[in-house]
């Protein structure tokens, strides 16, 4: 008997990029790609502290901030970059629509 099976699990990577722009010319490629951000962060300082006046942009937490609903349909999503910002958007969410919201994190 032959058995075949196929599925689908989530991988997470991290790929370090690098855009460069001179005069009216620019590029954007792939330096690599890492199995965590610790490792990406590494080689991305050490690329920027190797070219003078190169910046370093580290990865950003998205967190979404969703309407819980028991019956409506109408849900209502926002999205913050950090938790500061994240929970002061959930209180005003639910001072304007009566509902509690909860935060996630992507």
């Amino acid at each position: 008997m032959t058995e075949n099976e196929f599925r689908v699990r989530p991988v997470t990577r991290y790929n370090l990029t690098h855009y460069k722009a001179e005069g009216r010319s620019a590029s954007c490629g792939s330096v690599g790609e890492f199995g965590s951000q610790d490792e990406a962060d590494t080689v991305a300082k050490a690329l920027q502290s190797s070219i003078p006046g190169a910046v370093y942009e580290p990865l950003k937490e998205e967190l979404v901030i969703v309407a819980v609903h028991t019956h409506a349909v109408d849900t209502k999503a926002y999205f913050a970059d950090s938790r500061k910002v994240a929970e002061a958007i959930k209180a005003k969410a639910e001072a304007d629509h009566g509902t509690e919201f909860r935060i996630f994190s992507r």
